[in-house]
């Protein structure tokens, strides 16, 4: 059973598009937000690309641009991958697509403070 914590922390939502345009904004937006808030922060949802080719199986894969964008947003904000599930998937006749689309990053506040989570 876990203790609980005291501690206060912040809390981003992301569904991210799919536009590339779109996405890089909301980067930028959400990294201004972390600036702010920096200390203990906790970053989920649909990020809606992959950071490289082993987040992906079956189907187009993501411009080098794309992943070069959300790659920089999670070093720019010093941001701390909390696990790897595939979390989206489709069978198609040419064969299943799954990817990481869903993911939590964390500040290395917010994981000090909660170690354990995934």
């Amino acid at each position: 059973m876990m203790e609980k914590k005291k501690e206060k922390w912040r809390l981003f939502a992301v569904y991210a598009s799919t536009d590339d345009l779109k996405m890089r904004d909301q980067w930028r937006l959400l990294s201004q937000q972390l600036e702010v808030y920096k200390d203990k922060c906790l970053v989920i949802g649909d990020f809606n690309d992959i950071l490289d080719d082993s987040e992906k199986e079956g189907g187009n894969y993501r411009s080098v641009a794309s992943r070069r964008d959300f790659s920089g947003f999670i070093v720019d904000n010093r941001l701390l991958d909390l696990g790897f599930v595939f979390t989206w998937r489709n069978q198609r006749d040419e064969g299943p697509i799954q990817q990481r689309l869903d993911r939590g990053l964390a500040t290395s506040g917010w994981v000090s403070v909660y170690s354990e989570a995934k």
